[in-house]
């Protein structure tokens, strides 16, 4: 988490600028009322990953239903990365990585302990989804210089 907490998400993977970004999108359309599927799937189709559209919203509907405190997500543009903001980014990344028990404890931490199986599932889908169809995008770069 610490190593994304406050940095510039231009320093992260491709992967992880989308994922930053379809978070805050996903939580700005909610704050408006609107549905944020409608948001992101014009993004996700030119990024090659229409499929996982799906399993992203049903991932951040899960962590808001479970209690994840999302409000404080970064409204888009911004380009430094928040706590919280910084808390999911790791969480992702430790799914992605099949770091489950790691994952698991990240979302008892977020969620009620009721939701943490659906979420983790929800979320393992939608990193599955997206290695699949771009394996490209998580590719390590040169970090926080």
């Amino acid at each position: 988490m610490y190593s994304y907490c406050d940095q510039n998400a231009l320093n992260t993977s491709k992967g992880d600028r989308l994922l930053l970004w379809a978070m805050r999108a996903w939580t700005y359309s909610v704050a408006q009322n609107h549905c944020p599927f409608r948001l992101l799937l014009p993004i996700f189709c030119r990024m090659g990953i229409v499929t996982s559209t799906i399993h992203f919203h049903k991932s951040m509907s899960l962590l808001k239903l479970g209690g994840a405190d999302l409000a404080v997500l970064t409204s888009p543009p911004g380009d430094q990365i928040g706590e919280q903001e910084a808390v999911l980014l790791a969480l992702w990344n430790q799914v992605r990585r099949g770091e489950q028990a790691k994952a698991i404890r990240t979302l008892e931490y977020l969620v009620d302990p009721e939701w943490v199986t659906n979420s983790f599932a929800a979320m393992i889908a939608t990193c599955e989804e997206i290695s699949t169809l771009r394996p490209d995008l998580f590719q390590t770069r040169k970090m926080f210089v």
